[in-house]
Parts: structure tokens; C-alpha cells; sequence
């Protein structure tokens, strides 16, 4: 049966032990298996997309900061020397 050899595959502390009884059930029908294991996948991949987000996220907001912070010091620069000229 699919359903059983997905829930091997997958973190058991995702799960509660009740789906996890429900699941591995052998009146559960092979059909209903498979949706669940599908709509699973996808829930999966939809946490997977949405943590690489949060990290370019995370790496394009340091980089636009030391961008930031380099363009601040760069104008302190132009504006001391301006002055002095």
C-alpha cells in the first residue's frame, strides 16, 4: 500500500499519534492513500519553499544593508572633501 510506505518516510513529530493510527489503518482506501500522501508532499514542499525565501530574504536584506552602509560612508567622504575644497 502506498499510504504505509510513505508514513515510514515521513517525521513522526509532524504527525500526531491519532493520524498516524488513522493512517496506517487498513481501511483506509488505497485512493484516499494516495491524496493524502500528495496533499503531504505538497504541504512539504510548500515549507521548503517558503524557509528559501526567508533565507534569500534574509541575505538580500544584509547585503542591501552593507550596500547601504557603504553608500552612507562614501557620500560622508564626498561631502567632507567637497568642503575642504
Amino acid at each position: 500500500m502506498v499510504h504505509l510506505e510513505y508514513i515510514i518516510h515521513i517525521d513522526i513529530k509532524l504527525i500526531s499519534e491519532c493520524k498516524l493510527l488513522w493512517l496506517s489503518s487498513k481501511d483506509l482506501k488505497a485512493d484516499t492513500g494516495r491524496e493524502i500522501t500528495v496533499t503531504q508532499h505538497q504541504a512539504l514542499n510548500q515549507i521548503s519553499c517558503n524557509k528559501n525565501i526567508e533565507n534569500r530574504n534574509r541575505q538580500l536584506l544584509q547585503t542591501m544593508s552593507k550596500i547601504y552602509g557603504r553608500m552612507i560612508h562614501i557620500i560622508a567622504a564626498c561631502l567632507i572633501l567637497a568642503k575642504d575644497t
